[in-house]
Parts: C-alpha cells; sequence; structure tokens
C-alpha cells in the first residue's frame, strides 16, 4: 500500500507518485532516486502515471472553520460531514 498525505495535490501528483515507486519496486530505479526526483520538483525525472484503477481515496481530515472535530472516514457520520468520498469497485 502507498499512502501519501499532504495539504494539497497537483493533477495526477498521487498517481505519479505510485508510479515512481512501482518501477522502485520492480528495480527499474533505485530507492534512492526518489529522493533526487522529489528535490528535481521536475515531472520528466519521475516515473510513468500509474493507471488510476486501484486507487482510492481512503481517508479525508480537514478542519472545520467553526471548531469542532477535526476529519472524516468512510462510514464515519454518513451525512454530516461535507466531504462525500464515492468509491467505484
Amino acid at each position: 500500500a502507498i499512502t501519501l498525505e499532504g495539504d494539497g495535490f497537483l493533477y495526477n501528483m498521487a498517481r505519479i507518485v505510485a508510479g515512481t515507486l512501482l518501477q522502485v519496486g520492480v528495480g527499474c530505479r533505485s530507492a534512492s532516486s526518489v529522493e533526487q526526483v522529489l528535490a528535481a520538483a521536475d515531472r520528466v525525472a519521475a516515473g510513468p502515471t500509474a493507471p488510476a484503477a486501484g486507487l482510492c481515496l481512503e481517508h479525508v481530515e480537514y478542519e472545520r472553520p467553526w471548531g469542532g472535530e477535526r476529519g472524516a472516514s468512510r462510514g464515519e457520520a454518513a451525512g454530516q460531514d461535507d466531504v462525500v468520498v464515492d468509491e467505484a469497485s
């Protein structure tokens, strides 16, 4: 499993990270090259964009502007949060 955490993501960023890490996993790229890819901040240095199949949003955590509890997970407080996760399986 690949877990990404951040306060924002660029278009296809999660898929590009997944594709780069898959290259490490199959031996096409060294693990140390991932640090170089991130430092380069250049899309060309990264691996291929992984297909969307199999990637899914598991958890969204946010701070409500009016206070209250943080976070919204799949299945928690259905219909009470303003973040909806729709998974296609």
